[in-house]
């Protein structure tokens, strides 16, 4: 039985966020510091309850409030609702090419017209190594920005009170790395749109 490309990418998504969060350590004292970091979560229960915590909210947020995180959009998050648009934009596409070789895109009228006949395309070739690449990765970085968003609401908490164990980096950090990652993901999710419309011209 195939396992989902969902389960796959969870592993991926959580050893990038922990990697994301011990960067910071790893300075010129090298892995002792990481070491001594390591000991610091181990020992302070509060951050290693954060760590947890983190992951578990990121996992039951439903799928498509994590899509609208990223692409911030509260309805029809999902590049495959602007497919024509990312199409025309496409140096492998344009808008010469669409309107000639793929009509049932170029000639919809509404967003839901270009997600469905988007998504009929997608159920035909969603195997495809050209199409499971980008998911892969839309996936593993979107719940990781998720669980981003989470340590860098908490930083910015920890940053005005003593009292909370605090993340190394700091807030700043955690919003750096989070622009990062959301460009990542939009990138991934924008070339699984298309790259989708690709295999079906294979």
């Amino acid at each position: 039985m195939k396992i989902p490309l969902k389960s796959i990418s969870f592993p991926t998504s959580c050893v990038t966020l922990l990697a994301i969060v011990f960067l910071p350590s790893f300075n010129i004292n090298g892995i002792d510091e990481i070491t001594s970091f390591s000991n610091e979560i181990e020992s302070a229960s509060k951050l290693t309850v954060l760590l947890i915590a983190t992951v578990i909210i990121t996992t039951l947020l439903p799928s498509n409030i994590r899509d609208s995180i990223i692409f911030t959009r509260f309805k029809k998050a999902l590049p495959s609702w602007r497919i024509k648009k990312l199409l025309y934009s496409d140096h492998r596409f344009g808008r010469h090419f669409v309107t000639q070789n793929i009509p049932e895109i170029a000639n919809a009228e509404t967003p839901d017209e270009e997600h469905y006949t988007w998504l009929k395309m997608y159920k035909a070739h969603k195997d495809s190594a050209e199409v499971t690449t980008p998911h892969f990765w839309y996936l593993s970085l979107r719940d990781t920005f998720s669980s981003l968003v989470i340590l860098t609401i908490y930083s910015l908490i920890s940053a005005y009170y003593d009292a909370i164990p605090s993340l190394p980096g700091g807030w700043k950090y955690y919003l750096f790395t989070s622009a990062i990652v959301m460009f990542s993901a939009r990138q991934n999710g924008n070339k699984l749109a298309t790259n989708v419309v690709s295999a079906s011209l294979n």
